[in-house]
C-alpha cells in the first residue's frame, strides 16, 4: 500500500536541516508500518524499539543524556550496530517514556549523523507534554488516514492511472466519470483507515470492513477509559459519541446541550480539545470575516467539529451500505459528503478551512490560498448551488469559486464545479493565483516539487538572481519560484518589487525603464545586471 507522506519521508533524509523527525497521529493510521516501510526501503538496516513493549528500555534514557551512550546500548539491545546515515533508528510508543522524547534533543544537538524516527499516539503524547520537550529540535509530520487517491490506488490501480493523468480543462470521459464516483462511493463506505483498506482489497466484503470499524471505535472508546488525566474520560467518550447528532442537525455549529442537557463550555471544552490534539476529530471554526488572513477573524466560541475518518463516521451514523451504493437520499447524506470532503481537504493548504455564516446563511468552507479567499459549497448530489452561495458571491465578488459535487467538471459563470473525486486534487489543478497581473495556473504536467524555492535561494544569494537559482540547485530543491515584471518595451524581468531600490540599485519603477536600462543598473552585492526570461528557462540580462 502506497503512503503519499513516504515522498515527504524521502525529503526528511536528504534535507540538510533535517532533525529527529515525530509522526503524529490517530492511532491505527500507520504509523509504525510507515515508518519500518521507509526504513526497509531507503536504508541498509533499521533499528526498531517499542517503548511500550519493552518497558526496560526507559532505563536507557533516563540513565543517559549522551546521544553516543544512547546509540551504544540500544546497538546491544538490538543485537547489531546502529551506524550514522546507514541505520534508521525508530523510537515506536514514545509517548510512554518522556526521557526518550526529550532525548531527541540531544540526537539534534550532538548526533545529528543518526538518523531518528519517533512516533506516538495523540491519545497521551501532546497530553504528556513533559517540561522537556524537545521544542525547535524535531521535525513533525502529521499522519491522517488513506485519501481518496491513496484510497484509489490501492483498491484500482487501473483507474487511478486514469485519475492521476486529469489535466485542467480536461473533459472526463462518461466512463471514467462513472467508475470514479463509483470509487468515491466505496470511500464513503470503508474510508482510508488502512486496515479497514486492506481488508477490502484481500476480501471485497462489506461486512469484514464493517466488523474492523466496529473494533475500531471499541479501541478508541477505550482509550479513552483509560485516560486518568485532569480532564474527565466520561466528557471525553460523551463529546465523541455526539459527533453523528451535532452533524445531523440542521445548523451543524456544534451545540453543548446536544451532549448533554444543560451544558456550557466550561464542562466540555477541554474534552473538545483532547480529541482534537489527539487527531479524532477535526475542527473547522466560523469566521466572522471572508478575508485574508483566514485566522485573525475566527470566532472561537463557534465551530464544528468533523471525524477524523469518513468511514467511521458512517459506521457510527448507522448508514446502510446499500443507501449510498443505489445512491438513495438519506438524512445524513450531505454531512457525510462534507466530512469527506474536510478530511481531503487536511493539509493540502497552508491555512486550515474555515467556514462562513451570518444571518442570511452559511458557506460550508472558506479556504485560504495565498492571500486569496475562495468561497466553497458542498453538495452530495448534483444538484445547484444554494441561494447563500449564490448570495455571498454577489456581495464579495470572489475571482473563483467552487463547488464540488455528483457533477462533471464544468463552470457555471464564476463557480467551478469539482467532482467530488477530485477533491484532492483541487490545489493541483484548479486553484490559480495571480503575479505580476497574470494569471499563472497550477498543473499535473508536471508532478509537484516537494521543495521549491522562494525566489531562488533569497536567503543566500541576491533573490531572483542565476546565482540565487544555482544555489537552490545545488541545496537540492527541484524547482524555484521567481516572481515577473513587464518592461516599458515589453521584456519580462525578473522582481518581486515594483519599485527599484531595494534589490537592484536605481530609483523608479521597474515598469516605466526600457530593458536597455535596466542592463545598465547591478543587483545590490552583485556584478549582475537584473535577470530576464529568455528563449530557455532564463538568462541573467547583460551576460
Amino acid at each position: 500500500m502506497q503512503r503519499a507522506a513516504f515522498e515527504d519521508l524521502a525529503v526528511w533524509k536528504e534535507s540538510p536541516d533535517r532533525k529527529p523527525l515525530v509522526i503524529r497521529g490517530a492511532r491505527q493510521v500507520g504509523k509504525t508500518w510507515l515508518m519500518r516501510q521507509f526504513g526497509a526501503e531507503c536504508y541498509k538496516s533499521v533499528a526498531y524499539f517499542n517503548l511500550d513493549e519493552d518497558v526496560n528500555l526507559a532505563s536507557v534514557f533516563e540513565a543517559n543524556k549522551d546521544p553516543y551512550r544512547i546509540v551504544e546500548l540500544l546497538s546491544l539491545v538490538a543485537g547489531e550496530k546502529i551506524y550514522p546515515r546507514d541505520t534508521l533508528i525508530i523510537f515506536d510508543e514514545i509517548q510512554e517514556c518522556s526521557a526518550a522524547l526529550n532525548a531527541l534533543k540531544y540526537f539534534k544537538e550532538k548526533a545529528n549523523d543518526y538518523h531518528v524516527m519517533a512516533a506516538g499516539n495523540l491519545l497521551g503524547t501532546l497530553l504528556a507534554q513533559p517540561k522537556s520537550y524537545p521544542v525547535g529540535m524535531v521535525n513533525l509530520l502529521d499522519l491522517y488516514p488513506l485519501c481518496f487517491d491513496e484510497f484509489l490506488e490501492a483498491i484500482d490501480p487501473e483507474i487511478f492511472v486514469y485519475y492521476r493523468s486529469i489535466r485542467k480543462d480536461q473533459t472526463i470521459e462518461e466512463l471514467f466519470h462513472r467508475r470514479l464516483l463509483e470509487a468515491f462511493n466505496y470511500y464513503l463506505i470503508i474510508g482510508g483507515m488502512p486496515e479497514c483498506v486492506a481488508s477490502w482489497k484481500q476480501y471485497k466484503d462489506p461486512n469484514k470492513v464493517l466488523r474492523i470499524q466496529r473494533e475500531l471505535i471499541e479501541i478508541y472508546e477505550n482509550d479513552f477509559s483509560k485516560h486518568n488525566g485532569k480532564i474527565n474520560s466520561g466528557r471525553i467518550l460523551q463529546v465523541f459519541r455526539s459527533i453523528v447528532p451535532q452533524l445531523a442537525k440542521a445548523n451543524e455549529k456544534f451545540m453543548y446541550g446536544v451532549v448533554r442537557e444543560g451544558a456550557r463550555a466550561r464542562d466540555f471544552e477541554e474534552a473538545i480539545e483532547w480529541l482534537v490534539s489527539a487527531g479524532m476529530l477535526n475542527r473547522v471554526y466560523n469566521t466572522a470575516k471572508s478575508e485574508h488572513p483566514l485566522p485573525a477573524f475566527d470566532k472561537s466560541d463557534q465551530f464544528k467539529l468533523f471525524l477524523f475518518d469518513t468511514g467511521l463516521l458512517k459506521c457510527m451514523a448507522g448508514i446502510d451500505n446499500s443507501a449510498i451504493l443505489l445512491k438513495s437520499d438519506y438524512q445524513f447524506k450531505g454531512p457525510l459528503t462534507e466530512n469527506y470532503v474536510l478530511q481531503q481537504l487536511q493539509g493540502l493548504f497552508d491555512v486550515a478551512p474555515r467556514y462562513y455564516a451570518d444571518k442570511r446563511g452559511e458557506i460550508d468552507f472558506v479556504m485560504q490560498n495565498g492571500t486569496e479567499i475562495i468561497p466553497v459549497e458542498v453538495k452530495a448530489g448534483e444538484d445547484k448551488s444554494a441561494p447563500s452561495f449564490k448570495r455571498y458571491i454577489a456581495e464579495h465578488a470572489p475571482r473563483q469559486a467552487i463547488r464540488f459535487s455528483k457533477r462533471g467538471y464544468r463552470r457555471d459563470g464564476s463557480i467551478t464545479n469539482i467532482p467530488l473525486y477530485l477533491v484532492r486534487k483541487t490545489k493541483e489543478l484548479f486553484v490559480s493565483r495571480k503575479m505580476a497581473g497574470v494569471s499563472v495556473l497550477q498543473s499535473s504536467v508536471w508532478p509537484l516539487p516537494s521543495l521549491v524555492a522562494h525566489r531562488g535561494a533569497g536567503f543566500l544569494a541576491p533573490e531572483n538572481t542565476l546565482t540565487a537559482f544555482v544555489t537552490a540547485k545545488e541545496f537540492g530543491c527541484r524547482a524555484v519560484e521567481f516572481d515577473v515584471q513587464l518592461t516599458a518595451d515589453g521584456v519580462l524581468v525578473l522582481s518581486h518589487d515594483l519599485e527599484l531600490g531595494r534589490v537592484i540599485d536605481g530609483i523608479g519603477f521597474v515598469g516605466e525603464l526600457s530593458s536597455a536600462d535596466l542592463k545598465l543598473l547591478r543587483v545590490k552585492n552583485s556584478a549582475s545586471a537584473p535577470a530576464r526570461l529568455g528563449s530557455g528557462l532564463f538568462s541573467a540580462g547583460g551576460s
